[in-house]
């Protein structure tokens, strides 16, 4: 199953991309990708208020997105579509959360890593 975007007017700070078989209405599974001002110049600290927002927890240990820090972000699973995994970084003053939705029982590390292995800054 491959996945595909939503339509995303112009200024928007948020790309959602669906799997293709997957209602948009109702989805199952999603990866968002929202950024925007950071609260904090640090992504440490970044990644610890959006762990501690979701009732998650951050990886101690940082690791690299095209240069850029980043940090691992794992969200317990509340039973409802919502935030499971998160990769947090920073890049041009601008913090970058690219966040893994599911409602299901599905592991979509892989997913996020996958992409983050050929991510590039523009």
């Amino acid at each position: 199953n491959g996945w595909s975007a939503n339509k995303v007017k112009k200024g928007y700070s948020v790309i959602t991309l669906y799997r293709s078989d997957d209602d948009k209405n109702n989805p199952k599974e999603s990866i968002t990708i929202e950024i925007g001002s950071p609260l904090d110049p640090s992504v440490k600290t970044s990644a610890k208020v959006y762990a501690q927002s979701n009732s998650g927890k951050y990886s101690k240990l940082p690791f690299d997105v095209d240069g850029n820090t980043a940090y691992r972000v794992k969200i317990p699973d509340s039973g409802k579509y919502g935030p499971r995994a998160c990769i947090v970084a920073h890049h041009r003053g601008k913090a970058c959360f690219i966040v893994a939705n599911t409602s299901s029982e599905e592991d979509l590390w892989s997913v996020l890593e996958q992409l983050v292995k050929t991510w590039k800054w523009n």
